[in-house]
């Protein structure tokens, strides 16, 4: 019987692996190994995935939620800014408003100033052309006076003044 023990052993040349004799075996062992590969992940792998992926999402959420919170305060700051500068806006338009209104002020007060000197100096011109105009008769006449003896010489022959002078002896 030893021949035969060892026979079938020695006749079957094929692979282990596909001996019918050994599947109950090999499923035994290969139940036994998923079996403790899946409570290796499902007690210690999955848990700390788990725990990354909670804490990538409380993160992220976190990261949102500060995102919305800086996107409010930059609408607030945005709109803040608009209404300070609708207000800077709103003053410089009053104050060149005021400014227009001091220089119109300015400008009339110089062209009533002007006009007066004008009206002034008009007045003083008017007063010398009337008293010229009153004394020129006047120097005219004394011009005239002055003049004529001397435009009398000049015209009468200076012979004729001793001619008068020699015949009136007398």
């Amino acid at each position: 019987m030893a021949d035969k023990s060892t026979t079938p052993m020695t006749e079957s040349a094929g692979i282990p692996q596909l001996d019918f004799t050994t599947f109950p075996n090999q499923i035994f062992w290969l139940v036994l190994v998923l079996l403790l590969l899946f409570l290796i992940v499902n007690h210690l792998a999955i848990p700390r995935i788990e725990g990354i992926a909670r804490s990538r999402k409380s993160r992220i959420e976190a990261d949102l939620e500060e995102a919305s919170r800086a996107a409010a305060e930059a609408a607030a700051i945005r709109k803040k800014t608009a209404e300070v500068l609708a207000a800077a806006k709103s003053r410089a338009d009053e104050i060149a408003a005021e400014t227009r209104a001091k220089i119109r002020d300015i400008q009339e007060q110089e062209n009533i100033r002007v006009g007066e000197e004008i009206a002034a100096l008009t007045a003083a011109s008017e007063a010398r052309i009337n008293e010229m105009y009153d004394q020129a008769p006047q120097q005219i006449e004394a011009i005239v006076a002055s003049l004529v003896p001397d435009i009398v010489r000049s015209i009468l022959p200076q012979e004729s003044k001793n001619s008068y002078g020699k015949g009136d002896s007398r």
